[in-house]
């Protein structure tokens, strides 16, 4: 659990923990803010992307291997960014990073689906997702601290650091799968479209994928809602993003009590029936003050957090091959309709805050008049 702990933390924190050394990074290189975003943009491009490989692969060669070899890509590739002389050069290694890291999140999964059963499952990626939340809130204080002793490229060589640790664990781990797939590479790939044909898989999986969108409407709209609309400092906004961001971590840690005392099918009940009365109380009052938005938008907060456990247990259920096929497909549904919800919220809308409102209202009333015909196509669990 700790190494998976560990393996989980890892994305969020090299997405985020540079973000402090931006405007140096601009200035350093004499280059554009839009060049230097691109180390961003293409990271998440490319890390999606290699969300749906690794996964699979670990179906064919084994957890294990597969994570060796992507930790070593991403600890190399940090330590590449960490020499970069030009900006084009960071672009291309961030690339390289960014596909190392993306083992991270769907081989760890399928070691979930490999050592754990039912509601022990659950708890493990409950308890996984409470550190992939605390993560991106600590990443930039962290990386600020460092920027205090050391330029921008301390920040990669000590994200070099943890992927030196993450291979030293990938070496040491005994492997966790059961069944090695004896296909060709392309074969194994094709996995997953034969995960998608599960029914129990393919029905709940897009429910479940846009239930993580509170989550991405949040981080895309924001800082124009604090700081544009209602007028608040960036480091006013700062304490409400935080609070948010820990209100996150709750919804996990919450689904560690009630899943004692509640089956798999009420907490995911719950979890629309907040992002519903989230999204009703937004549009009536999100609106009058910024302490009033925050607040009404927790419930939604919560409920996001609180059906991830739950629902990815569900999903892992419904097939007993190709584990790593089916979290690569479920981590890259999550990533890929996220970025269309930040996408969305971009938009020129007159009022972000009745449009993330309305978007809670039609999600949690939809899934929960739809959530009935879709389960009687899973295999059930507790």
């Amino acid at each position: 659990m700790i190494f998976l702990i560990y393996l989980s933390a890892i994305p969020p924190l090299t997405t985020d923990m540079y973000l402090p050394a931006l405007p140096s990074m601009v200035d350093q290189f004499k280059s554009t803010v839009g060049l230097v975003n691109l180390t961003l943009v293409l990271f998440f491009v490319f890390f999606s992307g290699s969300i749906l490989v690794w996964g699979t692969l670990s179906d064919k060669y084994g957890r294990k291997p597969v994570l060796v070899v992507s930790t070593i890509v991403f600890t190399a590739s940090s330590f590449l960014c960490a020499l970069s002389t030009d900006v084009y050069q960071l672009i291309s290694f961030r690339v390289f990073q960014a596909i190392g890291g993306g083992a991270a999140l769907s081989v760890s999964m399928a070691i979930m689906k490999d050592a754990f059963e039912g509601k022990e499952r659950a708890r493990a990626i409950a308890i996984c997702n409470i550190f992939m939340v605390i993560a991106p809130i600590t990443a930039p204080i962290i990386g600020a601290m460092i920027l205090k002793f050391l330029s921008w490229r301390g920040i990669f060589i000590v994200l070099g650091g943890s992927g030196v640790i993450a291979v030293a664990g990938s070496i040491i781990m005994r492997e966790t799968a059961q069944i090695i797939a004896d296909k060709s590479v392309l074969n194994t790939i094709g996995n997953l479209l034969k995960v998608l044909k599960i029914p129990g898989f393919a029905y709940p999986l897009p429910i479940i994928a846009i239930m993580g969108c509170p989550i991405f409407l949040y981080i895309g709209a924001s800082a124009d809602i604090f700081v544009t609309g209602f007028g608040l400092s960036e480091q006013v906004y700062s304490l409400f993003f935080g609070a948010n961001a820990m209100f996150s971590a709750l919804g996990s840690g919450l689904y560690l009590v009630i899943s004692r005392y509640l089956g798999t099918l009420k907490i995911i009940y719950t979890s629309f029936f907040f992002l519903f009365i989230s999204g009703v109380t937004v549009v009536l009052f999100g609106h009058m003050s910024p302490l009033i938005f925050a607040v009404t938008l927790l419930p939604g907060t919560i409920g996001a957090t609180l059906i991830r456990a739950p629902s990815s247990n569900l999903l892992l259920e419904q097939t007993d091959e190709n584990a790593g096929a089916a979290s690569s497909m479920m981590t890259f549904s999550f990533a890929f309709v996220g970025s269309l919800c930040m996408q969305f919220i971009s938009l020129d809308w007159s009022s972000r805050i009745f449009v993330m409102g309305l978007f809670y209202v039609i999600t949690g009333l939809g899934s929960f008049l739809i959530w009935p015909f879709v389960y009687r196509k899973c295999k059930r669990i507790e």
